[in-house]
């Protein structure tokens, strides 16, 4: 496998992005349950710009989760 070299703007960027993305998946999700599908875009607002704390908490633990699943699972296989 060929060598990559660490770009801090592009990690910040898909961050970015990343943080968004969940925060609107976690609202369409909050906002079926619910029936509500009016408040879909303050809610991801609130969830996105952390005036929901604990949605945001949420979605952050949930960031962390999955990012250190994929990189243990990721130096497991490269491993072999």
């Amino acid at each position: 496998m060929n060598s990559s070299t660490f770009n801090p703007v592009s990690v910040l960027i898909s961050l970015a992005v990343g943080w968004f993305v969940m925060a609107f998946l976690h609202a369409l999700v909050a906002s079926l349950f619910s029936a509500g599908t009016v408040e879909l875009i303050p809610r991801v607002q609130a969830i996105a710009f952390f005036k929901d704390r604990r949605a945001a908490g949420l979605d952050i633990a949930l960031i962390v989760v999955i990012g250190l699943v994929t990189n243990v699972l990721w130096f497991l296989a490269h491993r072999r």
